[in-house]
């Protein structure tokens, strides 16, 4: 963390304790319980954006508190894990009751009946109509384009109305792990921690959740969206990275309901890239010339063009770390995934799940990848969870309620 934020921090922690009035008595010694709603948030605020020395040194400047009166670092730090920990199980319990009251398992997020589910789930949204001025859009898109396997081919629109889809994007973000034990001077291994992150689109709403535990985040997920109402008559649009671990989530959670998995633009271009340097002969230059050539076929989503095209490469091109065939069998393994980027592009629609990865540098990154951090499950969990809280705007309402309304109750 620089300087200047920390500075900026420390001004707008003042700030908060002068507008809510903040008076915490000079004697308030270090372990006992807080009570100031103002302090708590600020607390909690520096917590997520501060190393938990930087924070306690700063809370400490501002309280004027010194030596055996000033908050200790590892008393401020529990208090951080157990503030999350908080959240966490409030989350757990209400994704709970929001389940069985729609009649849901909350262990894996199935319909016990799907026979008997309401009616409103068994209607989406209409997909986006072939009108004129669509087939004007494509024409003048493939006029731009001479080779034939470049242009658009379908003329069945499997597009959305963005109106009536509810966008989410889901991905794991890891940090490293803090050994409990560590023998003699070996180094620690690569193990990590692993946190996911979920963000829910419907118009203009964006709600983040996160947990650590892919299955716990999409019953939440699941949770929020009933609560919600978005899955009534709504089309359901998941982007994702490609990740088998999330494509069998979404299956398993989501069977019910008819959705939409999107390959993420992003994701895709970058395997192709390193697929391409792997091996591909003759240096950068005509690694890109094929690189351009392919990813303008996968434009246009013409998945089976683009294997056609690297399977007849001239095998002198190629690296003996070959992975042509590997790449081929992506494209083939995400068929159905890999839409028309071309035409969603021109249509307004969206191709990345850059939302979620904004979300994973906000909630995980920004805090807690640094040098020489490592962190317990519950910890960094704890610290994502309330950083998740700040990002909602829901410290408020949790501070004063210890509530979240955006998990009260199934939509009528």
């Amino acid at each position: 963390m620089g300087t200047d934020r920390k500075c900026e921090l420390e001004a707008e922690v003042g700030r908060i304790c002068i507008e809510n009035g903040s008076n915490i008595v000079p004697g308030h010694q270090p372990k006992e319980r807080i009570y100031s709603l103002s302090f708590t948030e600020l607390a909690l605020k520096a917590g997520t954006e501060l190393s938990f020395g930087d924070a306690v040194e700063m809370l400490n400047r501002l309280l004027h508190r010194e030596e055996n009166k000033a908050i200790k670092g590892r008393t401020y730090q529990d208090f951080c894990h157990r503030s999350g920990q908080k959240l966490t199980d409030y989350v757990a319990e209400n994704t709970k009751k929001i389940l069985e009251q729609a009649h849901f398992d909350n262990k894996t997020g199935k319909p016990y009946d799907e026979a008997a589910l309401p009616s409103m789930l068994k209607e989406t949204g209409a997909n986006l109509p072939a009108a004129t001025n669509i087939q004007q859009t494509i024409q003048t898109f493939n006029a731009s384009r001479q080779s034939a396997d470049e242009q658009i081919q379908t003329d069945a629109f499997e597009m959305e109305i963005p109106e009536e889809t509810c966008y989410v994007s889901i991905d794991d973000i890891g940090v490293k792990h803090q050994k409990e034990h560590r023998k003699g001077s070996s180094q620690k291994q690569g193990v990590y921690v692993w946190n996911t992150v979920a963000v829910v689109q419907s118009q203009q709403d964006l709600y983040t959740l996160t947990g650590a535990g892919m299955p716990q985040v999409f019953r939440s997920t699941l949770a929020y969206l009933l609560a919600h109402g978005l899955l009534c008559h709504k089309n359901l649009v998941f982007f994702t990275d490609g990740a088998n671990d999330i494509r069998c989530n979404i299956a398993e959670t989501f069977s019910f309901h008819p959705y939409t998995i999107i390959l993420d633009w992003y994701h895709l271009k970058k395997r192709c890239q390193e697929c391409l340097s792997m091996s591909i002969r003759g240096g950068k230059e005509k690694r890109n010339l094929i690189l351009q050539k392919l990813l303008r076929i996968l434009w246009v989503g013409n998945v089976p063009q683009a294997v056609q095209y690297l399977s007849t490469l001239n095998p002198v091109q190629l690296r003996p770390t070959n992975r042509i065939a590997e790449l081929c069998g992506y494209f083939t393994k995400h068929r159905d995934h890999i839409p028309c980027y071309a035409l969603r592009h021109l249509l307004g629609l969206c191709n990345s799940s850059n939302r979620v990865e904004k979300a994973n540098d906000l909630v995980v990154a920004q805090r807690q990848k640094h040098n020489g951090m490592s962190w317990s499950v519950c910890g960094s969990a704890a610290l994502a969870q309330i950083k998740a809280l700040f990002i909602n705007r829901e410290a408020f309402h949790w501070l004063h309620y210890h509530s979240l309304p955006t998990f009260s109750s199934v939509a009528a």
